[in-house]
């Protein structure tokens, strides 16, 4: 995960898109935080800056691009991630309100001009996960919850994808 969000960075010069400097600085030291984590191994604190860090992504994806489609997959995946920190807290209502979160956001794919009907099966099998890993919030159940959360972001079989998961190519070349 951590190696996904440093990926995701790598492709933006923050400075670049016009990105508030407070914002930079602020999202820097969460950074740091995270580091400091992974390196006391204290996986509460790395999930914690982790979601945090995470959260910094709809802003400068906002100032970086026009795709809305791109822009609704980011917000979704932040909620996503967000319930997924919280596990280990056992904050059900936190975590449900975040997976409703991404539900709500993900909805605006269904009904955006933008997605081509190529994706429709891609973008209906993500719904429909997202509503399974909605759904298991009610169990309460962390082991069921994972297991459909994994379906969401998981690797998909070799003819499948997902919206969800990072398009990758060569190093050095974005996909």
């Amino acid at each position: 995960l951590l190696k996904l969000l440093i990926i995701s960075f790598h492709n933006f010069d923050l400075y670049k898109i016009n990105i508030n400097k407070e914002k930079i600085t602020n999202f820097n030291q969460e950074y740091d935080n995270l580091m400091k984590a992974i390196k006391e191994e204290n996986k509460q604190n790395a999930l914690d800056a982790l979601a945090n860090l995470y959260n910094y992504l709809p802003d400068f994806i906002e100032n970086s691009t026009d795709d809305t489609n791109k822009k609704i997959l980011i917000k979704t995946k932040n909620n996503v991630f967000k319930a997924y920190s919280l596990l280990d807290k056992n904050d059900w209502n936190a975590i449900t309100e975040n997976v409703n979160l991404a539900n709500q956001e993900f909805t605006k794919i269904l009904t955006n001009s933008q997605s081509s009907n190529k994706n429709q099966y891609i973008i209906n099998k993500a719904y429909v996960q997202i509503n399974e890993l909605q759904n298991s919030t009610q169990t309460k159940e962390k082991e069921i919850f994972l297991i459909k959360y994994k379906n969401l972001l998981g690797r998909p079989a070799p003819q499948e994808s997902s919206p969800f998961r990072r398009r990758t190519g060569r190093p050095g070349r974005r996909a």
